[in-house]
Formats: structure tokens, C-alpha cells, sequence
């Protein structure tokens, strides 16, 4: 059986190249045809090249995000050919994306994180198989590579240090925000030189026209911080540059995650460290309610401290609380932390749903 996989932005890239390599591991008869964009833009991929690999499939498994382009190409050329068409939509609301209206009906199966989103997406996709799988990458979140101590001196920060990481978004009109509200939240904190940021640029960031390698635009932002505030030291980091160390690996040293809706909050909340989602709504792919609630889920858990309306001054007070670890907010974080993101018992589970679900087209 011949199985072309697309995706491409670049966490849906890891997890269609993940699974492809766990299908190969379990089934050698299957072949694959592996298309990913690994969030690159503009796409490393042609329509001609997305169009020939599902002329010679079996079947067809796309992963629904916000850079659609291939995605819907693929999905939309697996229905005309009569191909069997498989969506991974595994994030919030992703099965929701009005890119995909064209093939809901013509899905075959859905893949979606848990049981409260496969209720949720039944109205819109009637014919298809839908199976909750879990999030394949979450399985990891709780083993890190690194320690606090490993993490803490590849960054070179002090022991007396607090470090605190904000991973950074696709767009320079949500991290400059984000960055600035940091900045002017530690600067009116007793002894701010004692807080080192690091700002870790997204994979997916369009480089600006001016800036064509990740070096120009690593030294774009950084112009932008370094007469901003000459009390607070951050710098900016983008894949594994300059650290040698990328944006995931550096959680465990953190004292602190301050992102908008990133999975690097998520897996601070796994390693039991605070985390605060600034939430901004030109993060959000999808309707979101007009009260401040029911944006985005880990925040609604209590998982993750949110501030939705970008005050410096809100943000000031949960830094001083939850870099505090015995403090009653940074105590009872860590208790929704506990109740939201258990410990995984067995790491690849989600996968194994997905490839059972393969076979069955056999």
C-alpha cells in the first residue's frame, strides 16, 4: 500500500515524518511518499510535484494548520482521484479550518487530540471515521534531553539568575509585543538585571524582504531590544542558533515560559514549570468568544496563567508570583499542571492509533 503523507507547517511536518517512520518500523509493506514543508515559506514544494505523489497513493494523509496552501491541494487532489483522504487535525479546533470545507464530506478519517473535540467536529464531518489519538508530541514533553543545570549552562545563565523564556510567534507584529510587555513588566520589578530573557524565534517566520537568512533577521530583532531598556538583558535566539540549543530543549532551565498559545507553554506545564499565555487574538486561527474565556483550553485548565489584555502591569505581578515557587499562585499552577498534563505511562500510543487506522484500508 502506497501512502503519500503533506503537511507544512512544522509541527504537522514532525508528526506526519514521525508517523511515516513508525508505520515503516511496524509494517514494511507499506510505501511512503513523505511531503513536508517543515513551516518553510514559501513552500519548498510545488503543486506538481503534491499532485504527482497523490496520483500514485493508496491513500492520502493531510495535516490541517494555518499555512494551507499544499495542505488543500493535496486534500482536494486525493478527492478527485478518489483517493481515501485522511486529515490530522490534532490542534485546537484545527478540524474547524474553512480551507477544508471542499473535502469534509469526502473525508474518509479524522484524526483530533481528545474525545471533547471529536463531539465537536461530527456536525461538520458526516462521513468520516473520527478517532481522538492524543497529540503525538505531548507523549515526549515530560523527558526532556536536557537538565536545568545542562540547559542553564549552554545558555550561560547565572545560578542567581531567574531565566525566562518566551518563544516567539510566526510574525514580528505579535513578538515585538509580546517581547516589549516582557521588558516593561521586569523593568518595575526590584533588581531587574537578575532576569535574563532569551525570545526564540518560531521556525515559520517569514524572513522580511530585507532580511533573507535567519542571521539578518536574528539581528533585526535584537536591534530592536538593545536600546529599548539597558535594565533588563534579553536576547534572541531562532532554531539553534547562536546556543546550539533549540527552543524546546532550553525549557527545563527556565524559571519561567511567557508565550502567547505556543506548545513550548504546554511542555513547561509537563517539566512543572510556571508558564503565562499572552493571549493575542491575531494568534488565533479561529472565531474566538468575545468574553475572555474559552480561547484558548490550557489556559481554561488553569494550566497556564492567562493575560488577555497585554497589561505590563498584570504580567509584572504573575512574574513576581510564579517566580516564586512557594507562593500560593505558583503552588496551586503547579496543581493544575498536575491534573491537566499527567505524565504520560507509555510514549507512543498516539501513533499506534493512527497506524492501526492505516491498516484498515488494506
Amino acid at each position: 500500500m502506497n501512502i503519500t503523507y503533506v503537511a507544512e507547517d512544522f509541527l504537522e511536518s514532525q508528526i506526519l515524518e514521525e508517523l511515516a517512520e513508525k508505520a515503516s518500523q511496524m509494517r514494511l509493506s507499506f510505501l511512503q511518499h513523505v511531503i513536508l514543508g517543515n513551516g518553510v515559506k514559501p513552500s519548498p514544494n510545488s503543486p506538481e510535484t503534491i499532485r504527482a505523489a497523490v496520483a500514485d497513493a493508496d491513500i492520502v494523509v493531510v495535516a490541517t494548520s494555518s499555512c494551507t496552501v499544499a495542505e488543500v491541494i493535496a486534500a482536494e487532489e486525493a478527492v478527485k482521484l478518489h483517493r481515501p483522504l485522511i486529515l490530522v487535525a490534532l490542534g485546537h479546533r484545527a478540524w474547524q479550518n474553512p480551507d477544508f470545507a471542499g473535502v469534509r464530506n469526502a473525508t474518509r478519517t479524522l484524526f483530533v487530540s481528545d474525545k471533547e473535540q471529536a463531539t465537536a467536529a461530527a456536525h461538520l464531518f458526516l462521513n468520516a471515521r473520527i478517532i481522538p489519538t492524543g497529540i503525538p508530541t505531548y507523549e515526549t514533553f515530560a523527558f526532556p534531553k536536557y537538565t536545568r543545570e545542562e540547559v542553564r549552562e549552554k545558555l550561560g545563565i547565572a545560578s542567581d539568575h531567574k531565566f525566562i523564556l518566551v518563544p516567539g510567534d510566526k510574525d514580528f507584529t505579535l513578538n515585538i509585543p509580546l517581547a516589549v510587555c516582557v521588558l516593561e513588566a521586569l523593568r518595575t520589578l526590584p533588581n531587574p538585571w537578575s532576569y535574563e530573557v532569551i525570545l526564540t524565534i518560531h521556525p515559520g517566520h517569514t524572513p522580511f524582504p530585507r532580511q533573507e537568512s535567519s542571521d539578518e533577521l536574528l539581528a533585526f530583532y535584537q536591534s530592536q531590544f538593545d536600546c529599548y531598556n539597558s535594565k533588563v538583558h534579553i536576547r534572541v535566539s531562532c532554531k539553534a542558533t547562536p546556543f546550539g540549543i533549540g527552543t524546546p530543549d532550553m525549557v527545563p532551565g527556565a524559571d519561567l515560559v511567557i508565550g502567547i498559545n505556543s506548545t513550548v507553554l504546554i511542555r513547561a506545564a509537563y517539566l512543572r514549570i510556571p508558564a503565562i499565555a499572552m493571549l493575542l487574538a491575531g494568534a488565533f486561527s479561529y472565531e474566538l468568544p468575545h468574553e475572555n474565556d474559552g480561547w484558548w483550553p490550557p489556559v481554561d485548565t488553569g494550566a497556564i496563567e492567562g493575560i488577555y489584555n497585554m497589561s505590563s502591569g498584570a504580567l509584572r505581578e504573575d512574574i513576581r508570583e510564579l517566580c516564586n515557587p512557594r507562593s500560593g499562585t505558583s503552588l496551586m499552577r503547579r496543581h493544575f499542571q498536575e491534573v491537566a498534563y499527567p505524565a504520560p505511562q507509555r510514549v507512543g500510543s498516539a501513533y499506534e492509533k493512527m497506524i492501526a487506522d492505516l491498516e484498515s484500508f488494506e
